[in-house]
């Protein structure tokens, strides 16, 4: 994920932490916006997407081992209205 243009959330060589931490992306990443998920997602219509967020431990690593990248905007696999993966998490 380090080098996924889609979360990186500033530059260290050119701005301080604080501002990274701050930057528009990290809360946009942090605080996401319901009215912003793609119609493919199921996060888009859902009826508790206020209380899942509320606690900010999606991991979008695997939503997008899970669901692939062009699909980050995808439930966590915990949820409990998650699809089935579309790629393999445990590769035999």
């Amino acid at each position: 994920m380090y080098w996924n243009p889609r979360f990186i959330i500033g530059d260290l060589t050119t701005q301080s932490i604080e501002e990274v931490w701050n930057s528009p992306r990290t809360l946009e990443l942090a605080f996401p916006k319901q009215e912003n998920f793609r119609d493919e997602s199921i996060c888009k219509k859902c009826n508790i997407f206020a209380e899942c967020y509320q606690y900010h431990n999606k991991c979008y690593v695997d939503v997008v081992k899970g669901y692939g990248d062009e699909n980050w905007d995808f439930p966590d696999p915990r949820c409990k209205f998650a699809p089935p993966f579309i790629y393999n998490l445990n590769p035999e």
